[in-house]
């Protein structure tokens, strides 16, 4: 998960600076992970959000400060580990709990990964064309496999 956090902050340059500001100011950045946007829900249903609810006060407050402001103009990045197969019906899913997440705390998500083994063609066709407008990208990451 730190480091998904880290090459988010390495990559996306809309907020890269600022979270790469943030987090190195800070011991740990638990604030991003295991995330339960619902209060009625029991079980965690993000692995990694970064959006401006989430960041913290830090020592140095300006970092904070921007972090948020970067959050509020870009909008969320929210995170999803798949163990195995990535198919349509894990997009199907993600999408549908992405909207929920977009509709309870009214913010836009610009993007969404899933990182997993590997991924369906069908799931790679329904990541390019989200449902919900208010949904940026959603981008399959396959791992790489590891051979002795």
């Amino acid at each position: 998960k730190e480091e998904a956090v880290r090459a988010i902050a390495e990559t996306v340059e809309e907020i890269g600076p600022q979270l790469r500001e943030y987090i190195s100011s800070k011991d740990n950045y638990n604030e991003f992970f295991d995330v339960a946007f619902d209060k009625d829900a029991i079980t965690t249903q993000f692995d990694i959000v970064i959006d401006k609810d989430s960041v913290k006060p830090t020592k140095n407050n300006s970092s904070y400060q921007d972090l948020k402001a970067a959050l509020q103009k870009y909008g969320s990045v929210i995170v999803k580990f798949v163990n195995g197969t990535t198919d349509a019906n894990t997009i199907l899913s993600y999408s549908n709990l992405l909207s929920k997440y977009i509709s309870i705390t009214k913010n836009n998500v610009s993007l969404a990964l899933i990182i997993g083994d590997d991924a369906t063609s069908d799931a790679h066709n329904l990541a390019l064309h989200p449902k919900d407008k208010k949904i940026g990208y959603i981008i399959i990451i396959e791992r790489p496999l590891l051979t002795p």
